[in-house]
C-alpha cells in the first residue's frame, strides 16, 4: 500500500507540476494592468484680469489662487501579444492631457458628452504608456473621478497596487530564486521520507 502511494504521488505532483508550467509557457494573449501615480495637488496664484471701472489695475499687479490637481495612468501590456484598441473612459474630461511615449491614438466624443475615451490603436508586449492628466480641484478629487475603465478588445484591464521598492541586482535575484528551488527540493525530500511513517502510524 505504501509502494502504491508512493507510486501514484511520484506519477502525479510532477505531472500536476509541468502541466501548470507548460501551460503558462503556452498560453498567447495580451494583459493589461494599470495603476494610478504622481497624484499631486497645487495652488498656484495668477494674475487677475484687470477692470476697467478700476484705476489701479493697470498699476497694482493682482493675482488670484487656482488649485490644480495632476495625475498619471500606467498602462503595461504584460502579455506576449498586442493589446489593439485600448479604451480609457473619463467620467470628466481634463483640462490638458499628454501621452508619453508619443502612441498613435483618438480621442471619441460621446453624443451630448463631449469626448470621454481615449482609445490607443496599439500597445505591443511588455510595452508601457503613461497619459498625464490635469484637473481643475472641483472636477477631480478622488481617483475615481478621472477613470471609469481601461479595457482593450480582450477584455479589462486588471489596476493593480503599486509600492515603492528597492531594485536589487540581477545576480542577487538569480541567487534569491535558486536558494528558493533548492528549498523546495529540501522539503520535498523531507516530505518523502516522512510519508511512509506516516501511513504506518495510519494502518
Amino acid at each position: 500500500m505504501i509502494q502504491l502511494w508512493q507510486s501514484v504521488l511520484s506519477v502525479v505532483v510532477p505531472g500536476v507540476v509541468l502541466a501548470v508550467i507548460k501551460r503558462q509557457l503556452d498560453w498567447r494573449g495580451p494583459r493589461l494592468v494599470y495603476y494610478i501615480s504622481g497624484v499631486l495637488s497645487q495652488r498656484i496664484l495668477v494674475p487677475a484680469q484687470p477692470t476697467p471701472a478700476s484705476p489701479q489695475a493697470a498699476s497694482v499687479q493682482q493675482t488670484q489662487p487656482v488649485s490644480l490637481n495632476a495625475y498619471t495612468l500606467t498602462i503595461r501590456n504584460t502579455g506576449n501579444t498586442p493589446a489593439r484598441n485600448i479604451d480609457i473612459s473619463h467620467p470628466i474630461w481634463p483640462l490638458h492631457h499628454q501621452v508619453s511615449p508619443l502612441l498613435q491614438y483618438n480621442i471619441v466624443p460621446f453624443e451630448g458628452q463631449g469626448p470621454r475615451l481615449i482609445r490607443i490603436h496599439s500597445l505591443g508586449p511588455k510595452e508601457s504608456v503613461s497619459i498625464s492628466y490635469v484637473y481643475g480641484a472641483i472636477q477631480a478629487t478622488r481617483a475615481e473621478d478621472i477613470l471609469e475603465y481601461v479595457r482593450s478588445e480582450d477584455g479589462p484591464a486588471q489596476q493593480i497596487g503599486v509600492i515603492l521598492n528597492q531594485v536589487y541586482p540581477r545576480w542577487f535575484n538569480q541567487l534569491v530564486v535558486l536558494l528558493c528551488g533548492l528549498g523546495l527540493v529540501f522539503i520535498g525530500v523531507i516530505i518523502w521520507w516522512l510519508f511512509p511513517p506516516l501511513l504506518q502510524g495510519i494502518h
